[in-house]
């Protein structure tokens, strides 16, 4: 079975472009302040079943710890323009 192929292969051999990393981190800040802002007003929706939520208490912390981390957002800029690009 070839390394790439390999699900015991171990996650440093992972090469993130530091773009998509800070462009990770703006989602999962934005992902964690909109669920903190529905969970504080839920009170005010009519179906708060209706709302996509990401499951497990461990993923959410997780996302709201990558969330935290600092963002370069020159960053995020060229990472949406890259996106785009392929569109």
């Amino acid at each position: 079975m070839s390394k790439a192929n390999d699900v015991t292969s171990p996650i440093d051999s992972l090469v993130i472009p530091d773009e998509a990393k800070d462009l990770i981190r703006f989602l999962a800040a934005a992902w964690t302040g909109a669920d903190s802002w529905i969970w504080e007003n839920a009170t005010q929706l009519d179906s708060i079943e209706s709302y996509p939520i990401v499951q497990g208490t461990a993923n959410q912390l997780r996302l709201k710890n990558i969330g935290e981390q600092e963002i370069n957002y020159d960053n995020v800029a060229k990472a949406v323009e890259a996106m785009l690009a392929e569109v």
